[in-house]
This record gives structure tokens, C-alpha cells and sequence, in this order.
């Protein structure tokens, strides 16, 4: 008979069974107990409704890209037809030799670097350059719903708002689907309790004044921020009509994209 790490007898089967259940419990007040909260005490909580600007202030919007050039161009088309009623200034980080070439020929400004750039890093260097008060962060390979751009940045116009968290979805299976609509659920539960901390790095605007650079070695740059700003008393409002959409990646592309941020963080 096997014995446990310790050393000790195996457990019983009903020792083993209680254990479980004890993990299941304590699983559940994250995945479930949570929400359930959160669905109670915002109830009567009227969803927030975002006012509309006297003079829309000019945004700057920050791409990050690396190994992007197939579709670089479609996104800076993308977000110059967004129909954002204020001036609008694009800036992208190219990382690599034939994105910084397929970015020349756009409207966008370039930043480039000779060497790989981690995402936070980017980021960072992005917001350095940038030119307007309010910043967007969005991803090379997600594309912006219209209007979206101008549905972010009206929740500025509320006093303590930092940042606004945008709408992702992806096309693709069922489960994909039902997963995004989850989250959307619960940042909007949260945004009617006074703040979200649910950023997702395609699609979120920030006040450039309330942006801290984040350190290289971050590899959860979307978290890093929310925290950053809910930690210096800033609110993250939701705004669901801010959508950025993305296709269905195979799971290979997919692993080389995470594999890739996380590696290049680590450089």
C-alpha cells in the first residue's frame, strides 16, 4: 500500500472524501459563491449610465505589436474609422522588422525598437508617447467595434474614473462565447458596486496622468494594471458597447502567442 508525502498512512476513503469536499467548498467562493455575492448586493443597484462630454478630449491609442505586419495596417484602418468625434492620435510599438514596415505607409506614428520588446515594456513606451490625456490600449489582432472608442472615454467625465474596461469577444465555439459573456456579467456587477478590477488587454482606456509604467517582468499586463489603479484610489468603470473583437485562433497559434509574451517578458 502507497503512503503519503509525509510518510504517514494512506487516508481513509472517507477521510479522502471529506477532503474533497473541503477543496470543492473552498473552489467554489471564487467560482461561485463570488458572483452569487456580488448578484445580491448590487441587486437594486441601477446600472451606472455614462454622461456625454461638453468637448471631447483628444485620445491617443497605444498598439503593441510584434510579428503583427499581416495585420497591422487593417488595424490602424480600423481605428481611424471608429468614428471618434474628438482628435485621435495613433501610435504603434512595433518590435520587429516587417511590422515596423507594414506600419510606415499608415497615419499611425511609429515607435520601433532593433530589439524584442516584452508587452508591459511596449506598453510603456507607448503611453510615454503619447500626446493626449486619455490613452487606449488595444491588440494588433483585435478589432474595434464602431463607436467604440467614444463609448470608453465618456465614463472620464465622472470624478475618480481612471480607467475603462472594454467589451472582448471572441468568434468562435459556444463555450468561448459563454465564457466572455460570464466575465461580462460579473465586471458589470462589480462596476455597479463602484469599481471593476476585470481589464482585458485587447480593448481598455486609461488616463495617461494615472498610468504607472509596470515592470518588464510582468506577464499579466491587464491585471497588473487594474490593481495599479483600484491601489491609488482610482475607479475602473465597464462600458459593454466598447467591443473589440477577435477570431477563434487554432490552439497552436494560440500557445505560440502566449508563449511568445511570456518569453519575451522574461528577456
Amino acid at each position: 500500500m502507497g503512503r503519503t508525502l509525509n510518510g504517514d498512512k494512506p487516508l481513509s476513503s472517507s477521510s479522502k472524501t471529506v477532503a474533497a469536499a473541503l477543496l470543492g467548498a473552498t473552489a467554489s467562493v471564487g467560482h461561485v459563491l463570488y458572483p452569487l455575492w456580488l448578484a445580491a448586493v448590487t441587486r437594486s443597484r441601477p446600472a451606472p449610465v455614462p454622461p456625454t462630454p461638453r468637448a471631447w478630449p483628444g485620445v491617443t491609442v497605444v498598439v503593441p505589436a510584434y510579428l503583427e505586419s499581416g495585420v497591422i495596417a487593417a488595424k490602424v484602418r480600423n481605428l481611424e474609422e471608429n468614428g471618434y468625434p474628438g482628435t485621435l492620435d495613433v501610435i504603434v510599438v512595433a518590435s520587429d522588422p516587417d511590422t515596423s514596415a507594414a506600419v510606415r505607409p499608415t497615419s499611425a506614428r511609429l515607435s520601433e525598437s532593433p530589439t524584442r520588446l516584452g508587452k508591459p515594456e511596449a506598453l510603456n513606451r507607448g503611453v510615454e508617447a503619447a500626446l493626449h490625456p486619455i490613452v487606449v490600449l488595444t491588440d494588433a489582432n483585435a478589432m474595434l467595434k464602431p463607436g467604440a472608442i467614444a463609448s470608453l472615454v465618456r465614463w472620464f467625465s465622472l470624478p475618480g474614473v481612471d480607467a475603462v474596461a472594454g467589451e472582448k469577444r471572441i468568434l468562435g465555439e459556444d463555450e468561448e462565447r459563454f465564457y466572455w459573456k460570464f466575465e461580462s456579467w460579473l465586471k458589470l456587477l462589480e462596476w455597479r458596486r463602484g469599481t471593476t478590477i476585470g481589464i482585458d488587454g485587447g480593448l481598455v482606456a486609461v488616463r495617461r496622468e494615472a498610468y504607472r509604467p509596470m515592470p518588464t517582468y510582468v506577464t499579466m499586463d491587464d491585471i497588473w494594471l487594474a490593481l495599479d489603479v483600484v491601489e491609488h484610489g482610482g475607479k475602473i468603470a465597464y462600458e459593454p458597447n466598447a467591443r473589440v473583437l477577435e477570431d477563434p485562433a487554432p490552439p497552436e497559434a494560440d500557445w505560440e502567442r502566449r508563449t511568445r509574451v511570456v518569453a519575451c517578458t522574461h528577456e
